[in-house]
């Protein structure tokens, strides 16, 4: 029941992002998207793989309420998020939704998982990314 509620939910987040990308986004659209997606792929992806999604959602945590020393930038802690769910998770359709966000967001990656090419305004979409996967991770709790 689960499984088929979240890949209902992906199929109609990519249903909405394909009619959406193929008008003009405003950065209040891209906004919207980039918060429901994050918070998706968080709670989805603890559900899931606890164990591989807690520490991120510390990291994500961290990054974002500036809370400790240890605490990331928010483009380190994407880059920690994209390339452990890249590479640790065995759920592809999270890998894919990850993707996605990236080209929404607009930033490449080179071959060590580190951003390429910040702008302001992608950074602030990755700020936006990272705050609001730690609240889809916390919404677990």
């Amino acid at each position: 029941m689960r499984l088929t509620k979240f890949i209902f939910i992906i199929f109609a987040l990519a249903l909405v992002s394909s009619l959406i990308s193929c008008a003009k986004m405003t950065v209040p659209e891209k906004d919207v998207i980039i918060k429901i997606t994050a918070r998706r792929i968080a709670h989805q992806g603890l559900k899931a793989q606890p164990d591989v999604f807690r520490p991120l959602g510390v990291i994500a945590r961290e990054s974002c309420q500036h809370l400790t020393v240890r605490s990331q930038p928010a483009d380190v802690a994407f880059s920690i998020i994209f390339k452990t769910i890249a590479t640790k998770t065995s759920d592809p359709l999270l890998a894919q939704d990850i993707q996605d966000v990236i080209e929404l967001v607009g930033v490449k990656f080179d071959k060590s998982f580190q951003l390429v090419g910040l702008t302001p305004d992608t950074l602030k979409f990755i700020t936006l990314f990272v705050c609001s996967f730690a609240q889809g991770i916390e919404a677990v709790r």
